[in-house]
């Protein structure tokens, strides 16, 4: 499961409960979160309650993502896609 930390709006591009963002919680509060996720499968498995409803598409979609953001010149749009596409 994705821990993210800054960088991108993951609420405007990721399913709901699909990711932890790290900047919610203090360091000591996201270990003892992940540590509650490992011994607990039904709370880990949570995590991908998306994926009958979701796909995940990498490949062919991360080249086009990154060959549109260089024809736009647009480094944000850039780095967007390097960054989603590392997480999934």
């Amino acid at each position: 499961m994705p821990i993210v930390y800054g960088a991108g709006n993951y609420e405007a591009i990721a399913p709901p409960h699909s990711y932890i963002d790290a900047l919610k919680y203090t360091p000591v509060q996201l270990a003892k979160y992940l540590d509650i996720l490992d011994k607990n499968d039904v709370l880990y498995n949570e995590y991908f309650w998306w994926k009958p409803y979701y796909k995940s598409v990498k490949k062919n979609t991360c080249i086009c993502l990154r060959t549109l953001a260089r024809l736009v010149i647009n480094p944000i749009c850039f780095l967007f896609a390097r960054v989603f596409f590392f997480l999934f």
